[in-house]
């Protein structure tokens, strides 16, 4: 994907945060967020994401839904999107938003 570099670091500086003993506490929490079912689609994005190493906190499978409801459950510190209307719809209810092209 466009930002894999970017998620290797986080995931580094995540790494070091838990050896330091910040495991329960750690300031950094990701999810993924997607539209996609719980199904094979959705879990292809998952292991993509775990074949290249990265863990991740949560994994959210709307099924279609708009993410704006989990988003604002959520309240990431920022949020990266493939498709305009969800980083429209961030940005309306307040979240830093990134367009990723594809």
């Amino acid at each position: 994907g466009p930002f894999k570099g970017f998620l290797e670091v986080l995931e580094k500086l995540k790494r070091k945060l838990h050896n330091k003993g910040l495991t329960k506490n750690c300031p950094i929490r990701t999810y993924l967020v997607t539209s996609r079912s719980a199904g094979y689609d959705g879990y292809r994005a998952l292991n993509t994401l775990r074949s290249w190493g990265l863990e991740i906190d949560e994994a959210v499978f709307l099924g279609g839904s708009k993410k704006g409801p989990v988003l604002e459950k959520i309240r990431p510190h920022i949020f990266f999107d493939d498709q305009d209307r969800h980083i429209t719809n961030a940005l309306q209810i307040g979240i830093v938003s990134c367009h990723v092209k594809a």
